[in-house]
């Protein structure tokens, strides 16, 4: 429950499928009959001779001394279920992330100590009756406890390199230079002038807009990003969307392939 939290937002994608990578958020748990929408309503208890949760299920407190069945509920998208409407286009026709006993691979996206990794398969898929979302329809995602992982994001190999590239804190707005010291497949550290603005302004963004121009290879990637660490002169993002057409969309598998290969292109990348 700390590495997927209620209201965390995830990434997943199928054991049958895994170059296709979709995002989601957590909304519930279920926990043997009972359904949790908020980490409020899940207390620990912990006495000398034994310890338990007390769930708040309709204002009743429910003592839970052994965990039977837990589970996740995510939010059914019809436009995930239908591999047309992927980013991706290398997907299998007719392939659906949420048939009943399909086994996902789900991913946290905030974490102090790694990146939480958990695999999943399909109960099934269901519209609420009631609760805070109900005539929503839902997919109920059995966890395999046991599976439960924490990869260390420095196992993505971190490439050397020194790519002008401008930075923004706002989407259109003024526009700083900086140096793309190294990345990996979601993060890249940043270095800029301390003099400039950016020094004043990244410690109080969330958001980070990045646009890398290739022109040896006529491309231009426009990122949008979070900020995960700054310091003086530097700032490390995780990648978080890619301009498309008007609009920054998730990035997908492909999209982190594409840009890896083309950053490792470069005449400055080591």
């Amino acid at each position: 429950m700390r590495c997927f939290p209620i209201g965390g937002k995830i990434r997943y994608f199928s054991s049958m499928e895994n170059d296709v990578v979709l995002e989601s958020i957590v909304i519930a748990y279920g926990i043997n009959d009972h359904l949790i929408y908020t980490q409020n309503d899940i207390l620990n208890r912990i006495d000398p001779d034994e310890s338990y949760f007390l769930l708040d299920d309709n204002w009743t407190d429910v003592a839970v001394r052994e965990v039977r069945s837990f589970c996740l509920l995510i939010p059914y998208i019809a436009s995930q279920d239908s591999v047309r409407d992927y980013p991706s286009k290398a997907a299998v026709q007719g392939w659906s992330p949420f048939r009943r006993g399909e086994r996902l691979t789900l991913i946290a996206l905030q974490s102090e100590r790694g990146v939480p990794h958990l695999e999943c398969s399909v109960r099934k898929r269901v519209t609420l009756k009631d609760g805070y979302y109900a005539n929503h329809a839902v997919v109920v995602l059995d966890v395999d406890s046991t599976s439960l992982t924490m990869v260390d994001q420095r196992q993505h190999r971190r490439i050397k390199t020194l790519i002008p590239a401008q930075l923004s804190t706002t989407e259109g707005g003024a526009v700083e230079q900086a140096l793309i010291v190294d990345f990996s497949e979601y993060y890249a550290k940043l270095e800029f002038d301390m003099t400039s603005m950016l020094g004043d302004v990244i410690r109080d963004s969330k958001t980070l807009f990045l646009k890398v121009p290739l022109e040896d290879m006529g491309r231009d990637f426009e990122l949008k990003g979070k900020v995960r660490r700054s310091g003086d002169g530097f700032v490390v993002i995780e990648f978080t969307g890619l301009r498309k057409g008007r609009e920054y969309m998730p990035l997908d598998m492909l999209d982190i392939l594409e840009l890896k290969a083309c950053l490792l292109q470069h005449p400055e990348t080591q």
